[in-house]
């Protein structure tokens, strides 16, 4: 690897529930955790779901093919969505080569925000959409909110499966 193609690294605050997928997932395809992270925000970048849901935090105008986003001076505040204050938060540290960094320089400049809050942003809404995580991981299941986790139990010297 030359000079040239040097990682760029990020480390956005996430909730702990959307690290916890992206474990998931890194464990599904065997791959380390910051190279999931960095393919999930890289897939989030180009899908047109994705930006539309960003587009509301635009400030300046983005294009994209024929499609283009208008940016607004009325635009929301980003920590809208990146914002769980009652959710525990860690840094998620991933690393992405320079060439795959410009190709949302773009979207950095719409945006007009810290690196790290487009990051988590992107990150977040990857983890959310299921259309994404199917790119990356085509058969990944996620793990179900509502199921109970199974352990053993031991009571007086039996052990009871519940």
């Amino acid at each position: 690897m030359s000079r040239g193609d040097k990682k760029v690294q990020f480390a956005p605050y996430v909730p702990i529930w959307s690290k916890e997928t992206v474990v998931c997932i890194s464990k599904h395809l065997n791959l380390p955790m910051g190279d999931t992270a960095g393919a999930l925000v890289m897939e989030a970048q180009r899908h047109m779901t994705v930006l539309d849901r960003l587009s509301v935090f635009f400030w300046r105008t983005l294009r994209r093919g024929d499609t283009v986003w208008p940016g607004r001076d009325d635009r929301d505040d980003i920590k809208t969505l990146i914002d769980f204050p009652y959710d525990k938060c860690e840094r998620l540290k991933f690393r992405l080569t320079s060439e795959d960094r410009h190709l949302v320089d773009d979207l950095l400049m719409a945006l007009a925000v810290s690196a790290d809050h487009m990051m988590a942003a992107l990150l977040l809404i990857a983890v959310q959409e299921p259309r994404i995580v199917r790119v990356i991981a085509p058969r990944f299941v996620p793990r179900s909110r509502y199921s109970i986790e199974r352990r053993v139990a031991k009571w007086h010297g039996s052990s009871v499966r519940y």
